[in-house]
């Protein structure tokens, strides 16, 4: 990257889209020696797209200002369908990662940590008298008084 912007004399260029073009094919060229990262292109969407339809549709219902009686009890039915629909797709979502990763891997530990929802136990509490305790136990009952 240093030999083309210190070969262009980048200094004395007055356009800014000469100074740009330089600078693209600084990184270009900075690219192609040591590689790109892979971009991800599978995303972790979890709801189907009769879901997300579903759900466009209940968010222009409830944005609509005075709803004839038709209207409501479609809003009612859509909100209990969307909600019923959202626990399936998770439910599908969550089996099949799981199958996924016991056919890759076969281990229970990786399972859990896929369908972890990134909030962790409790690992310590604070007593009245002022003392740590790391004991499963003793936390349960602290924190249950």
């Amino acid at each position: 990257m240093n030999e083309i912007l210190g070969n262009s004399n980048f200094l004395e260029l007055n356009h800014v889209q000469d100074m740009y073009n330089i600078i693209i094919t600084a990184l270009e060229v900075t690219t192609q020696k040591f590689g790109t990262t892979e971009i991800r292109t599978t995303t972790n969407d979890k709801f189907s797209n009769d879901t997300k339809n579903l759900i466009i549709k209940r968010t222009e219902l409830k944005t609509k200002r005075n709803k004839t009686v038709a209207e409501r009890v479609e809003l009612s039915i859509l909100n209990e369908l969307v909600r019923n629909r959202i626990q399936a797709d998770i439910k599908n979502h969550d089996d099949r990662l799981i199958k996924e990763v016991n056919e890759e891997t076969w281990s229970t530990k990786k399972v859990r940590t896929a369908l972890s929802t990134g909030t962790k136990i409790m690992p310590k509490l604070c007593k009245n008298d002022g003392s740590v305790t790391h004991d499963r136990d003793t936390i349960i009952n602290v924190g249950s008084y």
